[in-house]
């Protein structure tokens, strides 16, 4: 949904053969961005109207929207692509304006570069996510392409391996179908 001069425009998905409009998100405007093979729609709203326009990232999947929220103490967020792994991938933007690279896995913000194991890289934006998993995002020097992989140690699949994964196993440890 943008409004423009009292106009109004909605976002839909278009099969070949039919229209359907999508829902809206609450607030000022509404931009898909993406749309995945599943269906899936990525996007960003702006909660209010300008001057003041904070923004959420959002995911649209089979009529379900998934408002997502910046990091901690950030005022803005925006979504741009999903993964297969169904990581939302985006920025989360606080009152300064620049810019931290974040990845959602359900409702859950993380800043990406907590996720890196092994590069001095700075990402200072994400940008698009492949099918086969690879992230298109840029540093402060150049375009980079990073690959996603999902660990088996990741339990809680919060996109890090740390004690909350091995408090989890333990937990669920001699229970049924675990």
């Amino acid at each position: 949904l943008v409004r423009q001069n009292g106009n109004v425009t909605v976002p839909f998905i278009w099969d070949g053969s039919t229209l359907v409009t999508l829902p809206l998100m609450a607030g000022f405007s509404t931009t898909a961005l993406r749309i995945k093979d599943d269906a899936t729609v990525i996007g960003v709203g702006k909660l209010a109207s300008p001057p003041i326009s904070p923004t959420r990232g959002f995911s649209l999947h089979n009529g379900a929207m998934t408002i997502h929220q910046p990091l901690s103490g950030f005022g803005s967020c925006t979504a741009f692509d999903m993964t297969p792994e169904r990581l939302i991938i985006g920025s989360s933007i606080p009152e300064n304006g620049s810019v931290v690279p974040t990845i959602w896995r359900g409702e859950a913000p993380t800043p990406f570069e907590q996720l890196l194991v092994g590069t001095s890289l700075s990402i200072s934006r994400l940008r698009s996510a492949s099918a086969t998993g690879l992230i298109l995002g840029e540093s402060l020097s150049k375009a980079v392409v990073l690959r996603t992989v999902h660990s088996a140690a990741d339990v809680n699949q919060d996109c890090r391996v740390a004690v909350a994964d091995l408090l989890a196993v333990i937990f669920e440890w001699g229970r049924p179908n675990s």
